[in-house]
């Protein structure tokens, strides 16, 4: 499995590894293996984004988690991936909210444009005067990272090769029925 898309990290990837379950399941569904594997992967990943959106994802104007995206697997010989990520119209600032900006990661200062803090503040019933302090406190302080993608997928790769195992075992049981 593997996140990523416009907004992510690029390159990030998750590889799960096989439990002896897993590849037990694997060699019994033969040729099917990889897509009955793919098929798990994708529900798996749907999940995640959805505890992602439901409980991680920060929401101003609703761009960010609605950006949101689970495309389907990918298969290519053996391995299999499914790639989820946040991006789109989000995709400018989606990396900022998800890993953090200057010296709150341990990075130069970073002052966000005022037009945005502006707007933002405008929604939120601020004076628009604060936004250049706003900003500005932005950029000497930096913006923690929130991790809203990488916490629930670190949180569900956990055991997913047992559920992953159990659902092809799954499968291949009502095939035969």
């Amino acid at each position: 499995a593997r996140r990523g898309g416009a907004g992510a990290v690029p390159g990030r990837t998750s590889p799960i590894e096989g439990t002896p379950q897993l590849q037990a399941a694997l060699r019994r569904a033969g040729a099917a293996g990889p897509q009955l594997l793919g098929r798990g992967l994708y529900q798996e990943a749907e999940g995640i984004m959805t505890t992602s959106k439901q409980s991680h994802v920060p929401v101003d104007a609703g761009v960010l988690k609605t950006s949101g995206f689970v495309r389907p697997p990918e298969a290519r010989g053996a391995a299999v991936s499914v790639e989820l990520g946040y991006g789109g119209a989000a995709s400018a600032y989606a990396v900022y909210v998800h890993e953090g900006t200057g010296p709150a990661v341990g990075r130069p200062a970073f002052m966000p444009p005022v037009d945005v803090i502006r707007a933002w503040a405008k929604r939120h019933g601020i004076p628009e005067d604060a936004a250049f302090p706003i900003a500005r406190a932005i950029g000497q302080r930096g913006l923690k990272p929130l991790k809203y993608l990488e916490r629930p997928l670190l949180a569900a790769v956990r055991g997913m090769a047992s559920r992953l195992a159990a659902r092809i075992r799954g499968e291949l049981a009502r095939a035969a029925r």
